[in-house]
């Protein structure tokens, strides 16, 4: 299966010099080392409701921003990586490290998720029971129910 996600903010988000994020997925207890992606912003930036603040599978870790369809900036797109296939019993999981001063509900509350398939994209909330704590600025994020809701759900 192909798969990439992307981490977006639900209200307007502005960003200082030097915020970073980061992203990694395993499937489970595999880690996929062409999912890692990372987004630097080396100057301050106002990012409008909805925009792509980080995705996976992107081998550039300088600034790369592009314009959206609106007014503002945003991070680049996901590339898709092969994932094996995710059961019942198969755990995906997305790590999340950034600089930004985070916590698990503030995660849920402010950002989201877009799952992107060959097939699909759709937009996900973070469930803040999904979310666990790992650190300093670092969450891991189960996205095995997510990934069935966004595959498996009508389009919107």
């Amino acid at each position: 299966m192909q798969l990439g996600i992307e981490l977006v903010t639900l209200p307007p988000l502005a960003l200082a010099a030097s915020t970073w994020f980061e992203l990694l997925v395993s499937a489970g207890h595999r880690v996929i080392p062409e999912s890692f992606g990372k987004d630097e912003y080396a100057y301050p930036v106002f990012l409008d409701s909805e925009a792509r603040i980080t995705a996976t599978g992107r081998k550039c870790l300088f600034l790369n921003y592009q314009k959206g369809t609106f007014s503002g900036y945003q991070a680049g797109p996901a590339e898709l990586v092969e994932v094996p296939p995710v059961d019942s019993a198969t755990h995906l999981l997305l790590f999340l490290s950034s600089s930004l001063s985070l916590s698990r509900s503030r995660l849920a509350r402010e950002f989201g998720l877009s799952i992107i398939t060959p097939s699909t994209q759709r937009r996900v909330p973070l469930v803040e029971t999904a979310i666990e704590p790992s650190g300093n600025g670092k969450f891991v994020i189960d996205v095995s129910g997510l990934l069935a809701k966004a595959v498996l759900a009508p389009p919107a």
